[in-house]
């Protein structure tokens, strides 16, 4: 049995999940290897592997992302997708009797006619849904609209020139995964896109596993100098992880109100930014150890990945209400905000709320409970994959 990950990046929620499930599963003695695009930075690590763009692809690829970043500023779109990597070299990873794809992030990695072209050739499909791309007519997250219950016609987000496009899309997609649902299996790594996915036309009838992102590399029996309750340091610092720093999606207009918030008030407070700790000479983990309260202040998600990230290290979160967030937040640490109009006065109480305390929530604590939370995910994915091959001898 060998497991290959897709992922269009080895940094982002996607990229960084796919990674640590495949170094988790190396661990366990499968044969499991990462493919990603090799980016200028990126050194492939044991097990993984990167793949070169040809040059006419890398250019076009720039063209289809700066025109999908600029379909819709409410959320991010992929309309469509060109593919960096033919089925025959896909082929040379592994024969369709004993490989798995597991595909992550796939924009500009693979076309739906790469993805169409692996399930002729009898390969089984394991798609983990880090956002609602797959059963939509190509937005990352649908909002308050419901359209892909149904055709995902004349788009409420996009402009009318192009809202057309987005129910060829889903008609497209839904062709595909009809035909060949037998080797598709869908993992929701919430319960909140769990139900989405199961109310949408395309994934209603297929096989859907709800298994959380699993993250490894972490001993809740080893201690380390931010273990257990310590007293607040000056300042306090808040980690704000995504590196979209413009996206209102992803809350960036709450955190500049937080902001100038702490300089009206003359609050003992500090923000800081992930994309500040990617600089030369500069270690990007220590973003981890400089943040006390990791903010996640979406307007829609999923399952955050650096919500995993702060837990594993023991650190608290401040998050909004929306998508998969409350699920992986403890209210007897963490925080959570309501998405009702006064977003702003709360993350401004609770942070004057979180300065007055005398002591940080205990660390140790905060990763025994993120141990117990994803101690049985391991064995489900497993069963994903062993369950594929049996039901493949069947066929």
């Amino acid at each position: 049995m060998k497991i290959v990950h897709l992922s269009t990046s080895h940094t982002g929620g996607a990229g960084i999940a796919a990674r640590r499930l495949n170094n988790l599963l190396r661990s366990q003695n499968i044969d499991s290897l990462f493919v990603t695009l090799s980016k200028e930075f990126y050194k492939p690590d044991f097990g993984e592997v990167s793949i070169n763009k040809p040059i006419f692809r890398k250019l076009f690829g720039g063209v289809v992302s700066k025109f999908n970043s600029s379909l819709s500023k409410q959320t991010y779109f992929s309309l469509t997708s060109i593919s960096a990597i033919d089925i025959k070299k896909l082929r040379k990873f592994g024969d369709s009797k004993n490989t798995i794809f597991h595909i992550h992030n796939w924009f500009n990695l693979l076309s739906i006619r790469t993805i169409k072209k692996l399930l002729e050739a009898g390969y089984h499909l394991v798609f983990t849904l880090h956002d609602q791309r797959l059963f939509t007519g190509g937005c990352h997250y649908s909002l308050h609209c419901e359209g892909y219950v149904c055709s995902c016609d004349k788009c409420p987000l996009l402009k009318p020139t192009m809202n057309m496009t987005t129910g060829i899309n889903l008609r497209k997609l839904k062709k595909i995964i009809a035909k060949y649902k037998q080797q598709i299996t869908i993992i929701a790594p919430s319960k909140w896109i769990l139900h989405k996915a199961k109310s949408s036309s395309i994934l209603s009838d297929t096989d859907i596993r709800h298994i959380s992102n699993i993250h490894y590399g972490f001993d809740v029996t080893s201690k380390s100098k931010n273990d257990s309750s310590s007293a607040i340091k000056s300042p306090m610092k808040f980690g704000v992880a995504t590196m979209d720093k413009s996206s209102t999606i992803k809350g960036s207009d709450l955190v500049s109100n937080l902001v100038q918030s702490i300089l009206v008030n003359n609050l003992d407070a500090e923000i800081v930014y992930l994309y500040d700790y990617f600089k030369p000479k500069v270690d990007p983990l220590s973003f981890w150890r400089d943040t006390d309260y990791l903010l996640v202040l979406s307007r829609a998600d999923n399952s955050p990945n650096v919500i995993h990230e702060a837990k594993i290290r023991g650190i608290p979160i401040v998050g909004t209400k929306v998508g998969g967030i409350t699920e992986l937040l403890n209210p007897e640490y963490d925080y959570l905000i309501d998405v009702n109009g006064r977003e702003v006065s709360q993350v401004l109480r609770i942070t004057k709320e979180i300065l007055s305390l005398k002591q940080k929530p205990d660390s140790r604590l905060i990763k025994e409970d993120y141990s117990k939370f994803v101690s049985g995910e391991l064995p489900k994915m497993l069963n994903v994959y062993y369950s594929i091959f049996r039901r493949a001898d069947k066929i």
